[in-house]
């Protein structure tokens, strides 16, 4: 999402399948899609702080 006016920014596939457990999460694809959407989330916070 992004900030002021909410939309949609970005939509990622995630093609990790269920159940996940502890280590599926810590596989290089769940880390590297973690990541990318922590700083999509982090990109926008910068955006408004300003």
């Amino acid at each position: 999402m992004c900030a002021r006016p909410g939309r949609v920014k970005d939509v990622v596939d995630i093609d990790i399948p269920y159940p996940r457990d502890q280590k599926t999460k810590m596989s290089p694809r769940f880390l590297e899609l973690k990541n990318y959407i922590w700083n999509q989330v982090y990109q926008e916070y910068l955006a408004v702080r300003k």
